[in-house]
C-alpha cells in the first residue's frame, strides 16, 4: 500500500521538477531486511501497479533506494518481501545542488541483480 499524501519540496535549484507533487512511500515493508531463505511467513508485496511520478522515502520505509544490489536475492521474500530488489545501477545517490541527474533503476530478480 502506498501512501495517498501528495506534498511538494520547496525549490533549491529552480528546477521545475523540485516544484512537481509527489506521493510518499513509508511502509515498513520497503525497508531493506534480508532474511536468509526468505521470511517466514512470506506476505509478498508487488509494486507492479505503481505509476510514473515523483516518490519520497519516509520511515518508516527507509529513506532511499539502496545504490548496490542486495547481497542475496532470487528467493521468495528474501528481500523486503519481494522477489525482485530495487537499487540505482548508477551506484551513486544524487546530491543536494547537483542538480537533475539521470539513473537507471535495477531489480534482482531471479539469477540477475540488474533487470532493467
Amino acid at each position: 500500500k502506498t501512501s495517498s499524501t501528495t506534498s511538494r519540496m520547496s525549490p533549491r535549484n529552480n528546477d521545475d521538477q523540485c516544484n512537481q507533487p509527489y506521493k510518499i512511500l513509508n511502509d515498513a515493508w520497503r525497508k531493506i531486511k534480508f532474511n536468509p531463505s526468505g521470511a517466514s511467513p512470506c506476505h509478498e508485496q508487488c509494486e507492479r501497479n505503481l505509476l510514473t511520478g515523483w516518490y519520497r522515502f519516509k520511515e518508516p520505509a527507509g529513506l532511499k533506494l539502496p545504490i548496490t544490489p542486495p547481497a542475496s536475492f532470487g528467493t521468495d521474500c528474501d528481500v523486503c518481501q519481494t522477489d525482485a530488489s530495487a537499487w540505482i545501477k548508477e551506484k551513486k545517490d544524487p546530491i543536494l545542488g547537483e542538480g537533475v541527474i539521470d539513473i537507471n533503476i535495477c531489480f534482482a530478480w531471479g539469477n540477475n541483480e540488474c533487470r532493467l
